[in-house]
């Protein structure tokens, strides 16, 4: 960054910080004065005048820092933005129109009046806010209900024990009010809380300060409205009823546009949150079946204190669908966990199961075939050349072929069962068949299989291994062992065969393949050592394989990969960059813009890496490596691919490279801090790229994260 750029930027930075300290002040000078008003001004009349004139003061600020985050917001979080100053603009005019009939009348208006009716109109804008700042597709499905369910049961036990204290305290129509109006009115802090805790409950990604502050102005919103609610009969202007519930409304109003002015001055930090758990929390559910225990008797009982009618109707109504709303959620929790008991042991993508229930259905099949002295054949097959397909005709391709598979193996088991136990293997568990059954099982499946292709695509060749109890293998772990074996060698040989278990064979190549994979290990250990010689030669960059490892692994993590899976990633992150090793110093290190010779140089290194790497590594993994500068809008490099085409370790490792060069400082520019460099990966989500995968890696990593990356600490 030169001189200049940095000066303009560091003022900017003064600026914003300027405009959010007046802002702060300006709130704190307001709240102030309300209260110098009610404390000092000595006729009731007076002080109500003067209150009801700064009273909508606090919802045109917020109405204006609405407006002015929109300026600073795109995609979602404009939206949100747009939402809210419509909410002001509403709550704005009630409170205009409250202010006039107070100044004119010297009265409050009436229940059903204008105030209210813009005033619910103000509250129901505020879903969709609430409900975009949760980002509520981050947790679907069921446990979303659940929680939902749990709100409805918290709410309506909330709104009824409201109308119960109304009712048996105070009628309502000491002012006027009349019981419709009074159980409307009840409705003001229940919306609120509503928002309040959903909010709570459903925000599980990183706390922008924002959203802290919104979250902080709905929860004293309600606590206002529910001291007016609390003093229905007594809400009169000037009064200290009023005037509590009038500064703490005023006080929330205040919070709205504070937060609006974060976002405006874009500073905002994107705070510390644990990453998103399993499930969400389970106080809500807790909460909820306590309240349905002892609340219900209570409503049904305090109900027959009230004169009402019309109360007792809606009491009665809501204790019904209190009970509903509990029986519902216990039905839909029993649903739940039978439906995870079952994704536990299925595979998601081809519906037939997976490695665990294999692993623990062996060892059940063993057992009960030692008992009956009754054979049980394992068959373990791979796709060959899986990867080459997934290369020529996409990813998405290849889970219609793997589902294409898992049919075939589930439709021919024979009374057995049908596993997916890796990316291209699946295996078939046959209790009470022999080597011949097995065998032509296996054979009828590779016959269905080879006649999957059509058009420009080959038909599936699968290498499959059969072993047998007894007579091949006398435990479940010898059993799974044999037939990997057998699989393995049907490969080695070119594919396209079925092979039985046979120890000589099998024992031979396992020794031979023992030391291809010790050269292997060596080779790979040199290139590592080459991928930190590339790291070596930029100080500014000596950890920067190491971050974008780390991060790859915990991005792999959160997208909920196997263990194995997630260890490759990390082992791809570590030499993404090897290529680098052939760049030149004079390019590599130059301080200042590339020509478009050098550029070209510089986008030859993700091949030049997989040249390197060939000998040693996965052909998936140098898939991922030679990807990790491509677009998601095609225009990377070096093929240009588009979207989904890009392998998903491919993205991941562009994401993790990315994020650690903009949080690293570099002789040209200085390390961008977290929220700038979460707004820039915003920004670049659907262009350069996965948006999806964008919000996850901001909302599970940045706040774990060190702001930038210029050692190894905590590494």
């Amino acid at each position: 960054m030169s001189r200049a750029s940095e000066f303009t930027h560091n003022n900017l930075t003064r600026q914003s910080a300027r405009v959010r300290l007046v802002a702060w002040i300006g709130a704190s000078i307001y709240l102030i004065t309300f209260v110098a008003a009610f404390l000092l001004l000595p006729e009731q009349s007076t002080r109500a005048t003067f209150i009801a004139a700064i009273f909508p003061l606090p919802a045109g600020a917020a109405l204006l820092a609405a407006f002015l985050a929109t300026r600073s917001s795109a995609g979602k979080r404009f939206r949100l933005w747009r939402l809210l100053a419509v909410s002001m603009s509403l709550f704005l005019l009630g409170l205009s129109y409250r202010s006039l009939v107070v100044i004119t009348e010297g009265r409050f208006p009436r229940s059903g009046s204008f105030e209210d009716v813009v005033f619910v109109l103000g509250l129901v804008v505020l879903i969709p806010v609430v409900l975009l700042i949760t980002e509520p597709f981050e947790v679907v499905g069921l446990r979303k209900l659940r929680a939902t369910l749990d709100l409805i049961s918290m709410l309506i036990a909330v709104w009824s024990i409201s109308l119960i204290v109304l009712f048996s305290t105070s009628p309502g129509t000491e002012s006027g009010t009349s019981v419709g109006s009074t159980m409307l009115f009840a409705l003001y802090p229940v919306m609120a809380f509503a928002l309040t805790l959903y909010l709570v409950v459903f925000k599980r990604t990183s706390w922008r300060s924002s959203d802290a502050l919104v979250l902080a102005a709905l929860a004293i919103f309600a606590i206002g409205v529910t001291v007016a609610v609390a003093y229905i009969g007594s809400y009169i202007p000037g009064t200290a009823h009023a005037a509590r519930a009038d500064l703490l409304i005023s006080a929330s109003l205040l919070l709205f546009a504070l937060a609006g002015v974060h976002v405006y001055t874009q500073r905002e930090r994107v705070s510390t949150r644990p990453a998103p758990e399993a499930d969400l929390p389970q106080w809500p559910g807790l909460l909820s079946l306590g309240l349905a225990l002892v609340g219900i008797p209570a409503l049904i009982l305090a109900s027959a204190r009230i004169d009402d009618l019309l109360v007792r109707i809606v009491l009665s109504l809501a204790v019904s669908a209190f009970a509903v709303a509990v029986v519902a959620r216990s039905a839909v929790v029993t649903y739940e966990n039978r439906r995870l008991a079952q994704q536990s042991i299925w595979d998601p993508l081809t519906g037939v199961f997976n490695n665990r229930y294999f692993r623990a259905r062996v060892d059940e099949e063993v057992a009960e075939a030692r008992l009956l002295g009754t054979d049980l054949s394992v068959c373990i097959a791979n796709i060959d050349a899986f990867d080459s397909f997934n290369s020529e005709f996409g990813y998405r391709a290849g889970d219609i072929r793997l589902q294409d598979v898992a049919r075939l193996f589930d439709e021919a088991r024979a009374g057995g069962l049908a596993f997916r136990i890796g990316g291209d293997d699946f295996a078939l568990l046959l209790p009470g068949r022999g080597v011949m059954e097995a065998h032509e099982i296996a054979t009828r499946i590779a016959m269905r299989a080879g006649a999957l292709g059509g058009g420009s695509m080959p038909g599936v060749n699968l290498s499959v291994g059969i072993a047998v109890l007894p007579e091949h293998a006398s435990d479940a772990e010898s059993l799974i062992r044999y037939a990997s074996g057998s699989q393995y060698w049907a490969t080695s040989l070119g594919g396209n065969r079925i092979v039985v278990f046979d120890p000589n064979v099998v024992d031979a190549l396992d020794s031979k393949e023992h030391l291809t994979m010790l050269e292997e290990e060596s080779h790979l250990r040199l290139v590592e050592s080459l991928a930190a010689a590339v790291d070596a030669r930029d100080p500014d960059t000596r950890y920067h394989s190491a971050n974008v490892a780390k991060l790859a692994q915990g991005l792999g993590e959160a997208l909920g990969l196997t263990d194995e899976h997630v260890r490759l990633i990390y082992s791809a992150a570590q030499l993404h960059d090897v290529g680098k090793i052939g760049i030149p110093d004079s390019i590599l290190l130059k301080p200042g813009r590339l020509d478009e010779a050098e550029r070209m140089k510089i986008e030859e290194h993700p091949s030049l890496g997989t040249r390197i790497l060939q000998a040693s590594t996965r052909p998936e993994m140098l898939q991922w490596i030679e990807s990790h500068h491509e677009r998601w809008d095609g225009k990377g490099y070096p093929a240009g691919t588009v979207g989904p085409d890009i392998p998903l370790e491919g993205r991941v490792l562009a994401i993790c490279d990315a994020y650690d060069a903009m949080t690293s400082d570099r002789p040209y520019k200085r390390a961008m801090t977290v929220a700038e460099t979460v707004d820039e990966m915003r920004r670049c989500a659907g262009t350069q790229f996965d948006p999806d995968l964008v919000e996850t890696f901001i909302d599970v990593l940045i706040g774990t994260w060190p702001t930038t990356h210029t050692s190894n600490k905590g590494i």
